[in-house]
């Protein structure tokens, strides 16, 4: 990246820039302290957003308490008025004493949004995740060149397993365990001490003599599962058996009959393997044992609609189950669990009648549970599959601030809210989730007001306000405008999306945006 070039904002115009809709009256009230060395640090709580100004070299501190174990983002804006390529500064978490930075340990918090200057926000990004126990810590903005505007907020993400349950790093705080039972758990978080949570115990009663089978799905990294009874000896120590890569989702996972000789409690140790695994944040795991009966939950009723671009499902998920597995005249259509609760087969036929079902699936290993149906009569005039092409699909909804990407749900404009909306009957959209779903690139050049889209081997350029195109460098025009709202900038979704080739249909029953790609 070139040098940037900067001439001085004055300071409030520079904030509320950096906060994207959030005004003055919105904040904390948190003030800017000139602290250093942890020893003046500003009260912080999860959720709210935190902003000041600071110079060179010097740092501010501020105390933070979280309550609840849990994955966390942390995201940070910053300007300055250096001309540096990389003088924005960062904020970081540190352990309660200040000693140990979190983000930078063998286990640091995972990239969302890598550190960089961000010509469409005008000011350096970053966002990260990292996964916090209960406790005191301390984060500190720090680095950069010149003088620092500066705006950060801390918010807790749900972890695809469930909650998990600490302390239970010692077989006197195992978890109990039922038969035909399962547990979500994770491992890998840092505690305020700077020490790795590497191992999770559960108790497991048996009534009698038996065997059951123990499964072990660890969602980021490889882990090992030993039983042992209450004198220590060991039934199964898990690193004797191999444990397999899921190529589809990366899943790990563990599978063994365990023979129990005699009734009594016995306890399961789930352990991060070796050294392997380490660079995660946090590794979330399911633990089952048994089949077990099948869940008393379903999906709420399936809805299927028809479109041009494919069938849409849409169903209330479950409580907590692994995925679902969606299927058409009672075949899969796809080979793995879905975790969101819309699908959208872009191989429907037009004139065909289908009959969908989905089904809570278990742990990877089967689907439980009563299943949720919904008849479709197929669809209009559908695209052409385009032979082995794979094609890809987006599902919004308007005033919803997450959207499904490829079976995944993607939130649109992280820790900001921000939803597509209708302004004069059109439908407006923050462009920049959906292009770089696709691959592409957005940019945005301030003296100009100009939104630049590269994407699907086609090039854009539009103008807030001004109706007004350029599409593969030729003139172009649309019915309404780009806009900015809340200080994002909203473009026509359907504009942008047809001049890259690309093919969207609207739900006007449900109020759902559909992209095909």
């Amino acid at each position: 990246m070139g040098r940037i070039m900067r001439r001085k904002i004055p300071a409030a115009i520079l904030t509320l820039a950096l906060l994207a809709g959030l005004s003055l009256s919105a904040l904390t009230g948190v003030p800017a302290a000139r602290a250093s060395g942890g020893g003046t640090a500003l009260a912080y709580k999860v959720g709210e957003v935190a902003s000041g100004e600071r110079e060179e070299g010097e740092d501010v501190w501020y105390s933070l308490n979280i309550e609840r174990d849990g994955l966390y983002k942390v995201s940070h804006r910053a300007t300055t008025t250096s001309n540096y390529t990389g003088g924005g500064g960062v904020v970081n978490v540190y352990d309660s004493g200040g000693n140990v930075n979190l983000v930078f340990v063998i286990d640091a918090g995972y990239e969302i949004t890598a550190y960089n200057y961000n010509n469409f926000e005008n000011a350096f990004i970053r966002e990260y995740a990292i996964y916090l126990h209960k406790g005191e810590y301390l984060l500190r903005e720090t680095g950069g060149r010149g003088t620092n505007t500066y705006s950060f907020k801390v918010e807790r993400l749900a972890t695809p397993y469930g909650e998990d349950k600490e302390p239970n790093d010692t077989s006197d705080g195992a978890i109990p365990l039922r038969i035909g039972g399962r547990a979500g758990g994770v491992l890998g978080g840092v505690y305020a001490s700077g020490e790795k949570d590497r191992t999770d115990f559960y108790a497991l009663p048996v009534p009698q003599a038996m065997d059951i089978e123990l499964h072990l799905a660890a969602d980021r990294t490889p882990m090992d599962l030993q039983v042992f009874d209450g004198t220590g000896k060991t039934l199964l120590n898990g690193w004797e058996t191999t444990t397999s890569a899921n190529p589809l989702k990366g899943i790990h996972e563990f599978s063994k009959a365990v023979s129990f000789p005699e009734a009594g409690l016995y306890y399961i140790r789930i352990t991060i393997r070796g050294d392997r695994g380490l660079d995660a944040p946090y590794s979330p795991y399911l633990l089952s044992a048994g089949k077990g009966p099948a869940q008393e939950t379903k999906p709420a009723d399936l809805v299927a609609i028809p479109t041009k671009l494919g069938v849409v499902l849409a169903w209330e998920p479950a409580d907590n189950p692994y995925g679902y597995m969606v299927f058409r005249d009672g075949q899969p259509l796809s080979d793995y669990p879905v975790r969101a609760g819309s699908y959208l087969d872009v191989t429907a036929q037009p004139g065909k009648t289908y009959t969908y079902t989905v089904q809570p699936y278990n742990l990877g290993e089967e689907i439980v549970g009563a299943s949720s149906a919904g008849t479709s009569t197929g669809t209009g005039d559908v695209i052409p599959a385009g032979g082995d092409t794979p094609r890809g699909y987006i599902l919004m909804k308007i005033g919803q601030d997450t959207m499904v990407v490829n079976d995944e749900v993607f939130e649109i404009d992280p820790g900001r809210g921000t939803t597509p909306l209708i302004v004069n009957a059109r439908t407006m959209v923050p462009i920049r989730a959906i292009i770089e779903a696709i691959g592409g690139t957005v940019g945005w050049e301030a003296p100009d007001r100009m939104v630049t889209i590269d994407a699907n081997g086609h090039s854009l350029q539009m103008w807030l306000d001004r109706t007004d195109m350029m599409i593969d460098g030729k003139p172009g025009s649309m019915d309404v405008s780009p806009q900015a709202i809340n200080d994002r900038t909203m473009l026509p979704v359907r504009f942008a999306i047809e001049s890259i080739g690309c093919a969207i249909e609207w739900i006007g029953s449900t109020q759902e945006i559909v992209i095909v790609y």
